[in-house]
């Protein structure tokens, strides 16, 4: 039986259930090759007011709890109709002004909700101190500071749901620690599958192209640096 046979869908949604088969199929997002995946984060999405290609770029469900890309949320916080935002980032610090449209002065000037910031020092006292905040600071920074402002001042953006953000693979969603000797031996696991993901990748006629568009997206210097379930899954569609 089909994987999205037995989904329940309202009428409303059966189009989006159809569009994650065909996104699935698509081979746009080498991550996403599972229809029921797909359908389901299309139908999340649209309950967020995203459109579709959002939904499938900027959209991500970890544990059960839905992340979107920073850029994406801001989009959405302009596209509302009713919230702006002027930012101001340096290296250091971003600071982030909301706006009411809906109430106006008698200039017109939209009112002030309220002003977010997070600095460095925030980062480091939240234990923020991987190589993407000191590669792309302001990045990291505007996405903690959007992201606190949208549940402070605007919640209802996207949506009544909760919603956390993500930058460069980084997510607000805390994960549980592993232990030492779980994590040595993904790592070995990892090393012993990189092999077939390299023969695999050079029996491939795109394999080259592949391979790099993976880099990017794990943001690492190389496949050796993938970790595990990275690897899993990459040599789980090429043998598709």
């Amino acid at each position: 039986m089909n994987e999205l046979t037995t989904m329940t869908t309202t009428p409303g949604e059966t189009d989006l259930v159809e569009m994650g088969r065909i996104f699935a199929a698509s081979g746009m997002f080498p991550d996403h090759r599972d229809a029921a995946q797909c359908a389901t984060k299309l139908i999340v999405g649209r309950g967020l007011g995203l459109s579709p290609y959002d939904s499938m770029n900027g959209l991500h469900l970890i544990q059960g709890k839905p992340v979107v890309a920073a850029n994406t949320m801001a989009a959405s916080i302009k596209r509302s109709g009713r919230y702006d935002y002027r930012a101001v980032t340096t290296d250091d610090a971003c600071s982030i002004t909301f706006f009411d449209l809906s109430q106006r002065d008698e200039n017109g000037t939209p009112a002030t909700i309220g002003t977010t910031t997070f600095t460095m020092a925030d980062a480091k006292r939240a234990g923020l101190n991987g190589q993407n905040w000191k590669k792309y600071p302001r990045a990291m920074l505007f996405a903690r500071a959007i992201s606190a402002g949208y549940r402070e001042h605007c919640p209802d953006a996207l949506g009544m749901s909760p919603v956390y953000v993500e930058a460069h693979g980084e997510t607000e969603i805390p994960r549980p620690p592993s232990a030492p000797v779980i994590e040595q031996e993904t790592t070995q696991a990892a090393e012993s599958r990189i092999g077939e993901l390299e023969d695999l990748l050079r029996s491939n006629p795109d394999g080259e192209n592949i391979a790099k568009k993976a880099i990017e997206k794990a943001d690492v210097g190389s496949l050796a640096e993938l970790n595990h379930d990275q690897i899993e899954r990459m040599i789980e569609w090429l043998t598709k």
